[in-house]
Order: structure tokens, then C-alpha cells, then sequence
């Protein structure tokens, strides 16, 4: 049986100028770090550079912060909405 979780995929681009590398971040229900990824691209929320992954989380996520880019002021948000334990390890 495989086990899904919630993976956190935050992307940036050290090509660029400081305070411009980063590119977004996004949350992946997956069974693997390898199948976050694809999963992030298939979805349209991989925007390419490095990426750094964390998880799996098991914790429930609201719907509107999944399976989507987010900018740095939603990435904000949802650590102000799941704080610390939000946060998959």
C-alpha cells in the first residue's frame, strides 16, 4: 500500500539578483519527493530552478493552498494559518 503525504516544494533561481531568487513555493499531496515533483509539474506549479523539497507531512490543508504556485505573500499566509506544525519535515 502506498502512503501519500503533503510535500512542500519552494523553487529559486541563484541566477538572479538578490531579492529576486525566489520563484514560489507549492504544497503536493505524493507518495514520494520524486512524485512531487512531477506531480508539481504536471500541474503547472513547477516554474523550474532549484528546488527544495520538504516532507511528507500528514496533516489536512485547506484546498485553496494546494496544487498551485504560491507567491511569497501566500507563503506568508499559510505559515500564519499552519504555523510551525504546518510545516512538513
Amino acid at each position: 500500500m502506498t502512503t501519500y503525504g503533503w510535500y512542500w516544494l519552494s523553487f529559486c533561481d541563484a541566477d538572479r539578483p538578490a531579492g529576486q531568487q525566489f520563484l514560489g513555493a507549492c504544497v503536493i499531496r505524493a507518495a514520494s519527493h520524486e512524485a512531487a515533483v512531477l506531480t508539481a509539474h504536471a500541474l503547472g506549479c513547477n516554474p523550474g530552478g532549484e528546488v527544495m523539497i520538504q516532507g511528507p507531512s500528514f496533516r489536512d490543508f485547506a484546498p485553496e493552498w494546494t496544487g498551485r504556485l504560491l507567491t511569497r505573500e501566500e507563503c506568508e499566509a499559510f505559515d500564519r494559518a499552519y504555523g510551525a506544525e504546518g510545516a512538513p519535515s
